[in-house]
């Protein structure tokens, strides 16, 4: 199910993996970056430096930081895409 214009394109763009002979959709590491950001409880923000980890040079972070940036305006805590760059320096070792 979905509600936001995001997560409709999330569920559009979902990868299909084939297990045990059954298709199943799986969201892309970019928007699995997007929701953990969302929740952004310490368990998301190692969610995301694991994501970031495996799947960083893969990741549209240009894409990810705005749907964030969107996010965080909404909820009224625009220091959440600073965090979420702090991350990305972290990890990889590159700026938002």
């Amino acid at each position: 199910m979905a509600w936001l214009p995001f997560e409709l394109e999330a569920i559009a763009a979902a990868d299909i993996v084939d297990v045990g002979g059954v298709s199943i959709p799986v969201a892309r590491a970019e928007d699995l970056v997007v929701y953990e950001a969302v929740a952004f409880r310490p368990r998301d923000q190692q969610d995301i430096e694991r994501l970031l980890t495996l799947h960083g040079t893969n990741i549209d972070l240009a894409r990810v930081r705005r749907i964030i940036d969107e996010f965080a305006q909404a909820m009224e805590e625009p220091e959440r895409l600073a965090a979420f760059d702090r991350i990305v320096v972290a990890v990889l070792g590159l700026g938002g």
